[in-house]
């Protein structure tokens, strides 16, 4: 017997009145992770820019009818999923950390360096916290969105959010960085002389001579805390306030007992890295995703994994278990998104090729002054280098920023009107310059991350291949800043020799809707012109 394919309603039969319908294969997606035809726990999405995401996430809900969690990295798309989906009829409740809340008894603080972490009974513990009673909000929803981080802390640390059905990982090319921070530890030198009276272990200690450390660091630290508990003790019976110096100490005595404590209880495979001249010790595991079910799945039935950029190789990284992918086309034409290698210089190592690779860069602006750009040059030190040598230069069209001001270099950007330059290191995420607002961006280098490190070689002895897994994730989501919505253009234009070996041996990495725009060949300056005017 032939059966017809499943037709889904649109979202405004479900009472979503501001979709009437859906982009192109959201629909499909949202059918293959509500079906799973092949019965898997985890199921990876990989659904590009214009797809949209935040909706699938919102139907899983609406037809499982079961208690969904949404997992962001980002604050700005934990902010969306509210203002999307905050009202009747889903109603999303939007949980985080509480240094996102004001302490409502002491001015200027917020509720992580609140008094009722050093002791004082707080009159709004039970209603009128704005941290607590979000925290409430959320666990008696059914439909929620957090971050990472918040999600890991609770679950490990405090009593969690309740039992969920479906839990959805947006922005899950990230999970393996968010994993390896959240388990992370770092020691300061200051820190253990300060409220111990000793040193860190001496430099290149094997894991096992750190972890002994650790173990033998805790009995004066569980002495310092008794001792603080007590003081403690004195203002839960008082109507005065702990002062601040004596909740930063509180602070600081429990976050390192829980750190010394982590530490003596090490396992797995993990690296040790001494820095700022043997002041830090820093703690990183090799390979997280080892722990992944530990700290974020969690037992939960059902996983939605879903990203712009994301891959077999990284379901591959992150799952243990069986799962499966679907890998979604574009719904906007490669011919309006086109990926073009320009000849130039290969940019593998060193600076001595800068003055030829700005050149070849201001050869492309020159060409494009009527359109706003975006340069990604990887790191800062390229960013300088090109700031200091462009004849654009002082022409007042170049924009950058250092490591804090990226928000305001993006807003001034924004507001401006062609020609305009950003010329930036970090814009890899989390910022979408649609229509005008950017119609050709320009990746300076094929982005390797710096491989010396110990984590890196760690990870590189264990998986060949992972340097170059990170390179390819970073330039996706350098190209997809700009091509937003069908209808909506911008080139992509890849300055960096490297390309013509990297490409062919690591195009497979990449997502279809990256594969889809790579353009063949070679194109010089000459013959690189640029698309027709939005």
């Amino acid at each position: 017997m032939i059966t017809a394919p499943i037709v889904l309603p649109p979202p405004s039969d479900f009472g979503l009145e501001a979709y009437p319908s859906y982009y192109p294969y959201q629909d499909q997606a949202v059918l293959h992770c509500y079906e799973n035809p092949l019965g898997s726990r985890v199921t990876g999405v990989c659904l590009p820019t214009g797809c949209g995401k935040s909706l699938l996430a919102a139907m899983l809900y609406v037809l499982s009818g079961k208690r969904v969690v949404v997992l962001t990295s980002t604050k700005a798309l934990q902010g969306q999923y509210h203002r999307l989906f905050g009202a009747a009829p889903l109603e999303i409740a939007d949980i985080r950390g509480q240094n996102a809340y004001q302490c409502r008894v002491a001015d200027g603080v917020t509720v992580d360096r609140g008094p009722c972490h050093a002791g004082w009974d707080c009159p709004y513990r039970e209603g009128g916290c704005y941290y607590f009673d979000a925290v409430g909000r959320a666990r008696d929803g059914a439909f929620v969105a957090t971050n990472y981080t918040y999600w890991m802390t609770m679950q490990q640390y405090g009593k969690g959010l309740g039992n969920v059905d479906i839990l959805v990982c947006d922005e899950a090319d990230t999970m393996l960085n968010e994993i390896t921070a959240f388990l992370s530890l770092s020691f300061q030198g200051g820190d253990i002389q300060k409220h111990l009276h000793a040193a860190l272990p001496p430099v290149d200690s094997s894991i096992e001579a750190v972890r002994l450390w650790a173990g033998g660091l805790l009995p004066r630290i569980k002495s310092r805390q008794e001792s603080l508990e007590t003081q403690m003790k004195i203002f839960s019976q008082s109507s005065e306030q702990p002062p601040g110096p004596f909740r930063r100490e509180v602070r600081e005595v429990n976050l390192l007992k829980d750190a010394l404590t982590r530490a003596a209880d090490l396992h797995g495979e993990w690296v040790a890295e001494w820095a700022e001249r043997n002041h830090r010790l820093n703690l990183w595991p090799v390979w997280p995703a080892d722990y992944a079910e530990e700290v974020l799945f969690r037992g939960i039935p059902r996983v939605i994994l879903m990203s712009a950029t994301l891959s077999r190789k990284q379901m591959e990284i992150l799952n243990r278990g069986p799962w499966d992918y679907v890998d979604y086309p574009s719904a906007i034409p490669p011919e309006d998104r086109p990926v073009r290698h320009v000849r130039s210089v290969a940019m593998r190592r060193g600076m001595q090729n800068l003055p030829l690779w700005t050149a070849r860069i201001d050869q492309l602006i020159e060409r494009r002054l009527d359109r706003k750009i975006i340069l990604h040059t990887t790191s800062y030190e390229r960013k300088r280098a090109f700031m200091l040598g462009s004849r654009f230069k002082g022409k007042g069209i170049l924009i950058s920023h250092d490591s804090g001001d990226l928000e305001t270099a993006v807003q001034r950007f924004k507001a401006m009107e062609a020609p305009a330059v950003l010329v930036s290191p970090s814009l890899t995420r989390g910022y979408d310059f649609p229509g005008v607002q950017c119609e050709t961006l320009i990746l300076g280098k094929v982005p390797y991350m710096d491989g010396r490190t110990p984590l890196a070689k760690a990870r590189k002895e264990r998986d060949p291949d992972y340097l170059n897994y990170e390179a390819m994730m970073t330039m996706q989501q350098e190209a997809g800043r700009g091509a937003r919505y069908v209808g909506d253009r911008c080139e992509i234009l890849v300055v960096d020799d490297d390309w013509r070996w990297f490409w062919p041996r690591f195009g497979y990495m990449a997502s279809q809707w990256f594969r889809d725009a790579v353009q063949p060949g070679v194109f010089d300056v000459q013959n690189t012109e640029p698309l027709a005017k939005l």
